[in-house]
Parts: C-alpha cells; structure tokens; sequence
C-alpha cells in the first residue's frame, strides 16, 4: 500500500508539472497510446455491446411478454446501456486488453534494464512510461464508451425491430421518453475514473517486476485480475452515490 501511494503521488507530481511546463508532456508517445488503447479496441468493445445489448433485449422480452409490455424492452435496453454496462463492458475489455499490455511492456523494460538506463540519464521512467499511457486511456476510454453506447442502442433497435415489428421511429422516441438527462453523463463520467485505475494498475505492477520472465507473467496476471476488481467496486461505489444524489 506504502508504494502504491508513492507511485500514486509520483504521477500526480509528474503530471502537474506537465500541466505546468506542456514541454514535458510527450505528444508523439500520447497519440500512439491513444491510438492502440482506443482506435484499436474499438473493434473487439463494438462486437461486445452489440451482443450484450441483443441478449439483455431478448431476455427481458421473455419475460416482458408475458404482461403484454413488450415496448419496455426499449427502456430496458437504453437505461442499462448507458448508465451502466456500456462503461463497464469497455472497461474490462479495456483492462485485460491494455492493462496488460501496460505491464507486460513496463515488465520487459526492467527486465532488460532500459527503466535503469532512463533514471541513470536522469530522465524520470515514471514521465516517459507512465504518464503518456495514463493519459491516453483517460482520452481513448470515454471515447470507446460512447461508441459502445451507440452500438449497443443500435443493436437493441435491430433486436426490437425484428421480434417486435417495431420500427426505428418508434423505438427511437420510447428511447428519448425512458432516459432522464443525466442518463448519458453518468455513464460516460465513470470512464475517467475506470482509465486512471485500469492505467495505474497496470503500470505500478510493470514497474515491479524483477529477476524473471516468470515474475513478468505473474504481475502481468495480477495486473489485469487487480484491475478488473477495481473497475467492478468502483462501479458499485458510483451506483450507491449516484442512488443517494437522485441521479
């Protein structure tokens, strides 16, 4: 916990100095982050909202008509999307796909020493390795859950439109009816959070990897299993004070 803290406060440190001197930021190395942890996923997040979004649209007519209430299939699928499994689906994608990738690479590097070789040119490992990877996921992840939120309404309208005959016109305007204004931001406020911690994860446990191809593994492991858990509480802290706000 004592590390974790110091690597915490290290990144802060680093990054406000940034914000400071925008010199020490390093662009060419943030767009490429921004570019494999988002542009590249987009793919992989957009096949799993489509799905996810078909079946939690077919499941719940299941038991929706049997009342005859199968048009709150629509509600069901647009408030469910957007508040909570777009952000959350893309999340774990996004952990056991980039944070891994943040570890396994960080993990090589000390490996073959070019984490000692930055610090004994007195170049801080933690601007060069850290920073840029933390801040393209905060740019790519809300990015990645709109574009889930879209597919997944998509695929819901299609689901809707093929069981129940009812047409996009329709569909969409039960989806503006069911969403209140906050509906959208809540979703899209967790990405941040979810990035910092998936991005943080998965380089503190890169940064301690020592002696062995073996220990790459393990921390690489514990990287993507740490960061799924985190992203899953934060999620269930977020769900009971957006319930205490009313929001």
């Amino acid at each position: 916990m004592r590390r974790a803290v110091a690597f915490f406060g290290e990144i802060c440190s680093v990054a406000a100095s940034a914000v400071v001197h925008p010199r020490r930021l390093r662009f060419p190395a943030l767009v490429r982050h921004v570019h494999e942890t988002g542009v590249q996923a987009i793919p992989i997040v957009s096949l799993i909202a489509f799905l996810i979004s078909t079946i939690i649209a077919y499941l719940g007519a299941q038991e929706l008509r049997r009342f005859g209430a199968e048009i709150f299939v629509i509600d069901l699928v647009t408030i469910g999307v957007l508040r909570e499994l777009g952000v959350l689906l893309t999340a774990i994608i996004v952990a056991g796909r980039s944070g891994s990738a943040f570890a396994a690479e960080i993990g090589v590097m000390k490996l073959n020493e070019e984490v000692d070789a930055l610090q004994a040119i007195g170049t801080s490992a933690v601007e060069v390795l850290v920073v840029p990877r933390m801040l393209g996921l905060v740019i790519a992840l809300p990015l990645l859950t709109i574009i889930a939120d879209g597919v997944g309404l998509t695929g819901g309208g299609l689901l809707c439109y093929t069981l129940f005959d009812i047409p996009p016109a329709q569909y969409l305007s039960r989806m503006q009816e069911s969403i209140a204004p906050t509906t959208f931001w809540v979703g899209v406020i967790k990405a941040p959070v979810f990035a910092i911690l998936i991005a943080f994860v998965g380089t503190l446990r890169g940064m301690q990897v020592r002696e062995s191809s073996r220990e790459l593994g393990r921390l690489t492991t514990v990287a993507v299993v740490q960061a799924i858990f985190l992203v899953i509480f934060a999620d269930a802290i977020f769900a009971v004070l957006f319930r205490h706000l009313d929001i």
